[in-house]
């Protein structure tokens, strides 16, 4: 009888650490994709970002580039 009741208890310590492990396991789960979820977010933001910078440089050079041309034509016009 000793050892049945040994065993129950064993197997009840068990099924505890079995289900704490489960907790344990769904919190890591929903913390992962929290966690994916503001990495996404956040990598999206920085990729627009990083698209209206790319834009603003291009128009930048482009401009650079009218205003080259421009002061190169009034150069010739000068000599």
């Amino acid at each position: 009888m000793e050892s049945i009741k040994k065993a129950r208890e064993y197997t009840k310590e068990v099924m505890e650490n079995i289900e704490k492990a489960m907790e344990s396991y769904e919190k890591d789960r929903i913390e992962a994709r929290e966690y994916t979820e503001k990495a996404m977010e956040s990598y999206e933001k920085d990729k627009k970002e990083a698209r209206e910078y790319t834009r603003k440089v291009v128009e930048s050079i482009e401009k650079a580039m009218e205003s080259y041309g421009k002061d190169k034509k009034r150069s010739k016009g000068i000599l």
